[in-house]
Parts: C-alpha cells; sequence; structure tokens
C-alpha cells in the first residue's frame, strides 16, 4: 500500500523534473532566437554601414572610413542585442512550441500552465507525469537546435563587402597632371 508520502515525493519528483525539462527548453529556445534574430541584425548592419561607407567616400566627408564603419557596426549590434533581449520567448511560449515540436497535444503546456499557477498539488503533478512520460526520447536541446536563417549564410559576404569597402580608396576624379610649361 502506498502511502501520502510516497505521492508526495513522487509529486516532488515529477514538478522538478517538469521545471528543469522548461528551463532547458527556454535556454535553447532562447539561444535559437539569439541566432536567428541576431544573423538578421548583423546582416542589416553590415549592409548599412557598407552603404554609408561608400556614401562617405563619394561625397566629401572627412571621416575615416574605418570609424565610419565600426561606429554604425557597434551602434546596430547594441541595438540588435537590445532587440534580442526585448523579444526574447517567455516559458509558457516555448511551452507551448515545444508541445508542436514534440507533438505532446498540449500536455506540456498545460502542465506547465497548472505549475505556473500554483494549482492544487496533486493535480498539478499529474500533468506534470502525463506530459513527462509521453515525451519523446530526443533530448531538449534538440527540441530547438541551433541554426542560421538564410541571412545568417550571407553574414560572411556582407563582412567581406564591408572590408573591401573600408579598405580600397576610390580613383582620384579630375586632371591631377601637372601643367606642361610653354
Amino acid at each position: 500500500m502506498q502511502t501520502s508520502a510516497t505521492f508526495d515525493a513522487r509529486d516532488d519528483n515529477a514538478l522538478s523534473r517538469l521545471r528543469h525539462l522548461i528551463r532547458t527548453l527556454v535556454r535553447a529556445r532562447r539561444r535559437q532566437h539569439a541566432l536567428e534574430v541576431g544573423a538578421v541584425g548583423l546582416l542589416w548592419t553590415m549592409v548599412v554601414a557598407t552603404l554609408i561607407v561608400v556614401a562617405a567616400r563619394v561625397t566629401v566627408l572627412d571621416l575615416p572610413s574605418w570609424l565610419v564603419a565600426t561606429s554604425v557596426t557597434l551602434v546596430g549590434a547594441l541595438t540588435t542585442a537590445v532587440f534580442i533581449w526585448r523579444s526574447r520567448p517567455d516559458d509558457m511560449s516555448v511551452a507551448i512550441d515545444a508541445d508542436i515540436e514534440l507533438r505532446l497535444k498540449q500536455r506540456l503546456s498545460t502542465a506547465w500552465e497548472y505549475v505556473r499557477a500554483d494549482a492544487p498539488r496533486p493535480i498539478a503533478a499529474r500533468l506534470a507525469q502525463a506530459a513527462l512520460v509521453r515525451r519523446h526520447a530526443r533530448r531538449p536541446e534538440h527540441v530547438f537546435p541551433p541554426r542560421y536563417n538564410t541571412e545568417g549564410r550571407f553574414l560572411p559576404v556582407a563582412f567581406i563587402a564591408l572590408m573591401v569597402a573600408v579598405m580600397f580608396e576610390p580613383a582620384p576624379v579630375g586632371d591631377d597632371s601637372p601643367a606642361i610649361a610653354d
């Protein structure tokens, strides 16, 4: 015969395993989000920096091109970092995404919703056990693998274009040849 202490220990184990699983999923999803959004932000930062450097070279702007490129890139990278931080997914949206990815039919998100809402302990524990038993054998890190989107693949091209724009001086315009004296 099982005692209530046995149920309490099993409930605690299920709840702590669910909390650990959600923490791991949230870390993996935020890493994936940072790579995806960061790649887009850095790509557009480098494109804008390249255009500004080229424009500075064509006009009579007396700033060094490396300074313009560095300033624009730093501002863009900081803006991208702030955007990544502000738009990071919360734990409930990660649980919903994991439900979809693992085909758990809302078991994980429902269990997490009950745990977050401080629902009665036996109910939350039973839902946590049901979600944990039915989850697939995939590791939580593999549910949201780190990956680059299409824009991330163009980062090296944008970086090379920026370096070319900074390194090469345009050919001087006008007649710089010395005048021949008569």
